[in-house]
């Protein structure tokens, strides 16, 4: 008993120890087929020809990052607001729609800082929590199935004084099915993909 009561009291003093900090964050988010240079240098290169039109959605949130005492690691739980959509062409009948995406997004991070405070890295799971978003598109109503999704996000920030300059990519660990049916004919479109993302922003640490 003495021994757990000494634990509890060291573990208590390191959470009172830990220096926790908290910030505002919004990001751009593309979407990207892969992680790798291939698939994002041509995701930014769409974005930037097509000025963002049909490619680039956003996300805003609050971030806290909490240093372990006496290490240059730290946790950052966050939590935003995500809204993006991707277009896709159906090959069969060749018919193009566009799924929306509204999501919660529930990032628990662990990190480690290289240079200081200023520079750091880190990875983690998110959970996602997609919102109802039943929407026409021409004569085809959206259906989405699952409300829930488990992914992952690495990346890296930059932090000079109190703004924030960040970049990290998410995918997920399992795929999304979402049907588009016709109401006029009754065409199911199973659109089954769950699209990985590139998010770039700015933040204000407080």
């Amino acid at each position: 008993m003495k021994k757990l009561i000494l634990l509890l009291t060291i573990a208590t003093a390191g959470i009172c120890s830990a220096q926790a900090k908290f910030s505002i964050k919004a990001n751009l988010a593309v979407p990207t087929a892969s992680s790798t240079w291939k698939d994002v240098s041509s995701s930014l290169g769409t974005t930037y020809d097509e000025s963002g039109k049909n490619s680039v959605g956003y996300n805003v949130g609050l971030s806290s990052k909490i240093s372990l005492p006496g290490t240059s690691f730290f946790v950052m739980p966050e939590i935003y607001y995500t809204e993006f959509k991707n277009n896709f062409t159906e090959s069969k009948t060749n018919t193009t729609l566009s799924a929306n995406n509204k999501r919660v997004d529930v990032p628990v991070l662990v990190g480690m800082d290289l240079v200081g405070e200023y520079f750091g890295v880190y990875a983690g799971p998110v959970a996602l929590f997609k919102l109802k978003n039943n929407k026409w598109y021409n004569d085809f109503e959206e259906f989405n199935t699952k409300k829930f999704a488990l992914g992952y996000q690495l990346g890296a920030q930059l932090t000079i004084k109190n703004l924030i300059v960040s970049g990290r990519y998410e995918g997920t660990f399992n795929r999304e099915e979402r049907n588009f049916i016709n109401q006029q004919t009754g065409q199911d479109i199973v659109y089954d993909n769950s699209p990985s993302l590139l998010f770039l922003g700015l933040g204000y640490q407080f």
